[in-house]
């Protein structure tokens, strides 16, 4: 994959990633003698700027088949693996289901399509044309003739117009739209849903410090570095065939072993859970106290997790959300007020708003001494514990110093401890803040928060509250490219959104992307995307997005180990979380199977793990 260069952009339409039936046809809107058991999608690209605007683009074309793939059929993968010889195929080598990255050519009448398929159109162009084009779509059976043959020419049944509109000025979408019929263009025969995704190239500042970033390998080999590509190739076919370009070698770098990083620094803390698992840290996680413990501790690199607050600084947190208790006045009487819990997306308070919070683990939000937390004169808010004495419960952190190696734990009574909330040292600190006081050998693997459907509710966080993904990439690339004032930094890019994972890798070459899943494991339930489905479909979106590697959890690589043979065998690289970790024969065992990364909450521990032995010995 060419990262974007200076003006352009990239548009995606994906069918069947979100909405398993993506087009739904009327049959009394269709044409006489429509055969509708054989499918095909076309779409069209033309421009409305101007008059002798040239004819139709026809974007080009990527077979997914994410929805094919199943970890059930793991030992068939791996068969077809072992029959192209020991070396990892090239992404550009289609392997059974698992498609290639480069998009082809779309055929005349469309893609063949059915039930359950997933394929992509991808079009690169100018990002100033996106607001002056308008996408067609037309749907094509082969029409039945005498005595139920087939003819060779398809018949157009229906077809949809999308204009400019609807899509221009942001990064993703769901395109909704009423198909026409072709034989009366006023009669409706159907629907068409599918997701749009832009992609649009770094600002020129950041796209410079892209161009000459020095940032070492965590671990893995960039495909393409970011400086040996011209900066004014495309995207397609032809011209990709016309460019000599490195051979992939986008795999783990051998002989370093698996890295040993800390999750959310030393170890979760989120006491969310019941009953509480022994191993969570007592320390707040995601602070700069628990990231500079795990450093101290061993590990070899640290997960964290950031997002956007509203005065567009990246910070450091997990939660996408807060639940805060609201003064409600009664409209009929001025004087009357009562309390409600809101549930309210972090993005939208600002960074000096989100600290004053101290945010409880739990969605609580204590204010210091026990008293509101002031939300920057807004006076219909205001954030109060729901527990006495803070909530602080047994083995949480309260730290009163700003001595890395003191725990200020709660009382081991079981009774909550009445000393005021007091923030960590380091509490929601900003991205910027981590890359100028943490070790400079400490590997970042930097999760990007984002409300991702089936995991946030729609009615809690919604993606039009959200800062835009272009956007929010930006602003984190923005400093993570920057150069260090000391020396650079191994950095691993990570989410469990998959546009996020995308946009990242189409933005630059110098991070290295890897796509977070739960391999669809009932623990964490269903998500609303096939890729999110199963670590076959991760691997086989991780192919097309032309991505790094695999962070699985660890339930279904423990289940089937095979899995973790199948992620090597393709080239990637992989690394896992999950409480499965926290135990020494797990963990070994997934050492000697080729793991390059184990995130584990153990680094909050006086003595870190030295070896496999001891991982987990709690």
């Amino acid at each position: 994959m060419l990262p974007l260069s200076e003006g352009q952009a990239e548009l995606r339409v994906r069918f069947g990633v979100r909405d398993t039936n993506p087009i739904e046809l009327l049959a009394a809107g269709l044409p006489n003698g429509a055969d509708t058991s054989a499918l095909s999608v076309k779409m069209s690209v033309f421009s409305a700027g101007e008059a002798n605007a040239p004819a139709a683009l026809l974007p080009q074309i990527n077979i997914c088949n994410y929805g094919a793939l199943s970890d059930s059929q793991c030992d068939k993968y791996l068969a077809l693996l072992e029959a192209l010889g020991p070396q990892p195929p090239s992404a550009r080598t289609p392997v059974g289901p698992f498609p290639s990255f480069v998009p082809t050519i779309q055929p005349e009448f469309g893609v063949p399509w059915s039930a359950g398929d997933s394929f992509e159109f991808t079009l690169r162009l100018q990002e100033a044309a996106l607001k002056q084009v308008f996408m067609c779509f037309e749907i094509f059976s082969a029409p039945s003739g005498p005595e139920g043959s087939t003819s060779p020419v398809p018949m157009l049944l229906a077809s949809a117009t999308v204009t400019p509109g609807q899509f221009a000025g942001k990064s993703a979408d769901i395109i909704e739209a009423a198909l026409l019929s072709a034989g009366c263009p006023s009669r409706p025969a159907g629907r068409l849903r599918a997701d749009v995704l832009i992609g649009r190239a770094l600002p020129a500042s950041v796209l410079a410090l892209a161009a000459s970033a020095t940032i070492p390998s965590p671990g893995m080999q960039a495909d393409f570095p970011f400086t040996s590509l011209p900066s004014t190739a495309g995207s397609s076919a032809d011209e990709l065939a016309g460019v000599t370009l490195p051979a992939p070698t986008y795999g783990p770098v051998s002989g370093l072993g698996a890295r040993r990083v800390g999750h959310r620094g030393a170890g979760a803390s989120d006491r969310n859970v019941s009953p509480s698992p022994a191993w969570l840290s007592p320390l707040r996680e995601n602070t700069l106290l628990s990231l500079l413990r795990a450093s101290r501790n061993g590990a070899d690199g640290v997960e964290f997790d950031v997002l956007l607050s509203k005065c567009k600084q990246v910070v450091v947190y997990h939660n996408t959300d807060a639940r805060v208790r609201g003064t409600v006045r009664s409209d009929g009487d001025a004087g009357a007020q009562g309390f409600e819990d809101v549930v309210i997306n972090l993005n939208q308070m600002s960074t000096k708003q989100l600290r004053s919070l101290h945010l409880g683990l739990t969605g609580e939000v204590p204010g210091a001494d026990g008293q509101p937390a002031d939300l920057g004169g807004d006076p219909g808010f205001e954030c109060m514990s729901t527990e006495p004495g803070h909530g602080r419960a047994a083995g949480t952190v309260c730290p009163i110093n700003q001595d890395p190696n003191a725990s200020g734990v709660a009382t081991a009574s079981g009774q909550a401890s009445t000393t005021p909330c007091v923030p960590a040292p380091g509490y929601m600190p900003s991205l910027q803040q981590l890359f100028d006081t943490l070790p400079p050998g400490l590997m970042f693997n930097i999760e990007i928060k984002f409300p991702t459907p089936a995991i946030v509710p729609d009615e809690v966080n919604t993606f039009d509250q959200w800062a835009d993904r272009n956007f929010m990439l930006d602003e984190i690339l923005r400093v993570a490219l920057a150069p260090q004032p000391i020396c650079a930094r191994p950095i691993v890019i990570s989410s469990f959104d998959p546009e996020i994972c995308y946009l990242a890798r189409l933005k630059q070459s110098a991070i290295p992307v890897i796509f977070l899943t739960t391999g669809g494991h009932p623990v964490y339930g269903a998500y609303g995307d096939v890729r999110s489905m199963s670590v076959a479909a991760a691997i086989s979106f991780a192919r097309v997005a032309r991505l790094h590697g695999v962070c699985s959890f660890t339930a279904p690589l423990v289940e089937q180990p095979e899995l973790i043979t199948l992620v090597k065998k393709f080239g990637l690289s992989l690394f896992t979380w999950g409480s499965h970790n926290n135990d020494a024969k797990e963990a070994t065992k997934a050492r000697s199977l080729g793991v390059d990364g184990i995130i584990s909450d153990l680094f909050h521990l006086p003595q870190a793990p030295t070896g496999e032995a001891t991982l987990g010995d709690q």
